[in-house]
């Protein structure tokens, strides 16, 4: 619906503007022409970007939803001019008519190419008669129900009156009744069809999504030869097909992280061990392992939208908890691969490298993929999520007091080179400013301060003064001053 009649405001009624930006003046009066107002805004900047055109400009009267897709600021509240029933028609007239003024007067002194009115066809229709400018073109979105009663058709004269030039139609069979009254009509579709197809899309996408994580998942483990990884639980497949269980969602991103590490941190074994299924098992090479990580990071990003698009995301009700502390929290997770190879290798070349190298990396790769503004909460989100779960790891690796936590000198210090190369990484992020929320960059300047002080304690306690001048040399850099 909002893509046909965008081209068409772009090809057919704002034709002949050169290479100008198209300027609109909409009316929405009603939370539905909100709804169908917001979807039009942004299916007209999608054509513009499509077309290299300049963006288009848009002003009006709307709801939350339009101001959110590209209204640049409503004229006046849009229940303002949304009133039902005799009597409140009767006591708001006085309001409606300064409205209705007010209205007018601006789209004569903005001259728009296209004046959009949306459904409330009292104001709407009252508005177009009032504009004077010959080049305004006139369109109204949702046809009058004609076909609703006998005579019907009689009525569609208000919109010759009103002087509307083209009808934008809700359903195939009404242009022709809106055409035999002497004014132009398309048929562009109607939301509701639209928003199911959407979902249906949507869905369809989530499902293959995790289908393919879940597969990703599956051979990371096969490559570290245990004997769990050679088949899929059907608990998981199961959740792979299901859309509809935002856990599940939540438990596909973390298992894929925790089969990240695991591949990244595995070394082929000397001897043979019962808990290996193939004894010539090889890791992955640093492209391979690259690819994969590259691969989960994606689905991570997909999975983050969705959730956030269906507005079912653990809620702030429940939990702060986003797919990026999922990920992060199992990819650092210090009962696993972290503790456990720093303990049993921790002079192992390949160990260090992980730890120090090839991680920083990883999520260095992850943040430069979040450029633009409108990606600025992502990107705010993935720093607070792994400063957090590697100040986790850090605190199990250094005051460990748990046999299976003890990784020695060794890897305490494998950890803190670790932590200072991860921590120069997520201050040095690109694309700079603050979230458009200011919680998330109070928790991301929290999450980051809290690592830098864990990082300076244990570097002088275990006498790491290197480490520890690299630690205060970011930390410094990034703005804080953190005191042992």
């Amino acid at each position: 619906m909002a893509s046909r009649l965008a081209r068409r405001l772009n090809f057919g009624l704002g034709g002949g503007r050169d290479c100008r930006r198209l300027s609109v003046w909409v009316f929405a009066g009603e939370p539905s022409g909100d709804a169908i107002g917001a979807r039009v805004l942004r299916a007209l900047r999608l054509e513009a970007e499509a077309r290299n055109d300049p963006v288009t400009s848009v002003e009006g009267v709307g709801g939350p939803a339009m101001l959110a897709a590209g209204l640049r600021a409503s004229l006046f509240p849009m229940a303002e001019a949304s009133v039902m029933g005799v009597a409140e028609v009767a006591a708001s007239l006085p309001s409606l008519r300064r409205r209705l003024a007010q209205a007018v007067a601006a789209v004569n002194a903005a001259q728009p190419d296209v004046l959009l009115t949306i459904d409330s066809k009292g104001f709407s229709f009252r508005l177009a008669k009032a504009v004077t400018n010959e080049g305004t073109t006139k369109v109204h979105v949702v046809s009058p129900s004609w076909w609703a009663w006998r005579g019907g058709e009689r009525n569609l004269r208000a919109l010759r009156v009103a002087g509307v030039d083209e009808v934008a139609c809700l359903l195939p069979f009404e242009p022709e009744g809106v055409r035999r009254a002497g004014i132009n009509a398309a048929f562009v579709g109607h939301p509701v069809v639209e928003e199911v197809r959407e979902t249906a899309g949507a869905f369809r996408e989530a499902r293959d999504a995790r289908r393919a994580a879940e597969a990703l998942r599956v051979a990371l483990l096969a490559t570290t030869g245990a004997k769990q990884s050679a088949t899929v639980s059907s608990t998981t497949v199961s959740s792979t097909t299901t859309c509809d269980d935002d856990d599940a969602f939540l438990a596909a991103v973390a298992g894929l992280a925790d089969a990240l590490a695991a591949s990244l941190f595995h070394a082929p074994p000397k001897k043979k061990s019962a808990d290996i299924v193939n004894e010539g098992t090889e890791r992955l090479s640093a492209r391979e392992w690259d690819d994969a990580a590259d691969a989960a990071a994606s689905f991570t990003t997909f999975a983050s939208r969705y959730l956030v698009t269906r507005k079912e995301t653990w809620s702030r009700t429940r939990t702060e908890k986003t797919c990026w502390d999922a990920f992060a929290c199992a990819f650092f997770d210090p009962t696993t691969c972290w503790v456990r190879h720093m303990s049993s290798h921790p002079e192992s070349p390949h160990t260090q490298k992980a730890a120090e190298f090839i991680t920083p990396s990883f999520f260095s790769r992850i943040l430069n993929s979040f450029r633009g503004d409108s990606e600025r909460d992502e990107r705010v989100a993935v720093v607070s999520a792994v400063s957090r779960a590697f100040r986790s790891t850090l605190v199990a690796v250094a005051d460990g007091d748990d046999e299976n936590k003890r990784v020695g000198c060794v890897g305490v210090a494998v950890a803190l080179r670790a932590g200072a190369a991860l921590a120069e990484v997520l201050c040095s992020s690109p694309g700079g400013g603050d979230a458009s929320d200011s919680r998330l960059q109070d928790r991301r300047e929290t999450e980051l301060f809290f690592l830098f002080r864990e990082l300076t304690r244990v570097c002088v306690e275990r006498g790491e003064r290197r480490t520890a001048r690299r630690v205060e040399s970011a930390a410094r850099r990034a703005g804080f001053v953190t005191e042992a």
